[in-house]
């Protein structure tokens, strides 16, 4: 059986990075969730750009400066993350705008938002883990810091 179906064992400093993939993950359900029950796309959309403000950004921020200290701003793995991380916030941001039907739009969100997850937890992480010595990785922890995400009123993926 290929690997992918045995549990990552996640380093202690990359651990925080992978609790927030799960919030991340869990947006791409409720989007979906939210879709399924026909919720207005606008409903879902606000809820985007809240987390995109309360989690999101910060999140993808702290990945970029901890892991160009790691990686090298030419790392093929690095660049590939940054062009994710880009491409996400393109979309979002084109959401906002109303430049495309935005049921569309946030499945294109929720499907690059979760193929990037999977790409940094079974490469880029898995990498990392295998490469940076133990001074990078706990540098890493120091500079990131975990945050708890406010409560969101409207539970739209509910209703």
């Amino acid at each position: 059986m290929p690997d992918l179906l045995k549990p990552i064992k996640r380093s202690v400093y990359l651990a925080p990075l992978s609790r927030e993939h799960h919030e991340s993950l869990l947006l791409g359900w409720k989007i979906r969730s939210g879709i399924k029950k026909n919720i207005s796309s606008d409903r879902i959309l606000l809820y985007c750009l809240w987390f995109w403000k309360n989690h999101l950004q910060k999140h993808f921020n702290d990945e970029e400066k901890g892991f160009v200290q790691i990686l090298g701003s030419d790392h093929t793995l690095f660049l590939l993350m940054v062009k994710d991380h880009k491409k996400i916030k393109k979309l979002l941001t084109s959401m906002a705008e109303k430049k495309k039907d935005n049921y569309t739009g946030l499945e294109e969100f929720t499907d690059a938002l979760t193929t990037h997850i999977r790409f940094e937890e079974r490469v880029l992480f898995k990498y990392i883990q295998q490469t940076a010595s133990h001074e990078q990785l706990e540098a890493f922890a120091k500079m990131h810091t975990t945050h708890t995400l406010p409560e969101w009123q409207d539970e739209f993926w509910v209703n």
